[in-house]
């Protein structure tokens, strides 16, 4: 995207015509005088220029620090102002652990100590011993003697018979 769009702003003064974003934006700028565009020539130089300049300093000073020494700056020794703030890479790193990772990391420890161990572990353990307590009654139910299981099919019986008497 960077390689196209590069192309979409080409300066009036390298070639007319390649300035594909400007001619598409002439109909809305019918209303400059011909007189500004020559101006506008003038601010084309001087950014042209400017920016030239510019790179072509950051390129020599990086030159001279790395390339010239043997040993590169900001490894192994204490760094201040700018040079630390781009080490750090403008501390983006920082700032998205403590924004993202620790909020959802305190967020997860939460879910995982109340919801998982307190909530769900709890609920099925309380299940649980429910189920094996009936199953501890109803143990004693089982005997395999056939004579008891008789004595409490009467007593059901009873029971039944007497709810639906009354």
């Amino acid at each position: 995207l960077s390689a196209i769009g590069g192309f979409m702003g080409i300066p009036h003064l390298l070639g007319n015509g390649l300035d594909l974003f400007g001619d598409f934006l002439h109909p809305v700028f019918l209303s400059v005088p011909e007189q500004t565009m020559d101006h506008m020539l003038v601010y084309e130089w001087i950014t042209l220029i400017a920016s030239v300049v510019v790179a072509a300093g950051g390129i020599l000073y990086a030159r001279k620090v790395y390339i010239g020494n043997a040993v590169v700056p900001g490894f192994g020794e204490t760094q201040t102002g700018l040079h630390r703030w781009l080490l750090n890479k403008y501390y983006i790193d920082e700032l998205y652990d403590r924004v993202i990772v620790r909020p959802i990391e305190q967020l997860a420890w939460i879910f995982w100590k109340i919801v998982d161990v307190v909530l769900i572990d709890g609920l099925l353990t309380i299940g649980a011993l429910i189920v094996q307590g009936i199953g501890s009654l109803g143990r004693y139910t089982q005997t395999g003697v056939v004579q008891h299981y008789a004595l409490i099919m009467v007593i059901g019986a009873v029971i039944v018979i007497g709810y639906l008497v009354m």
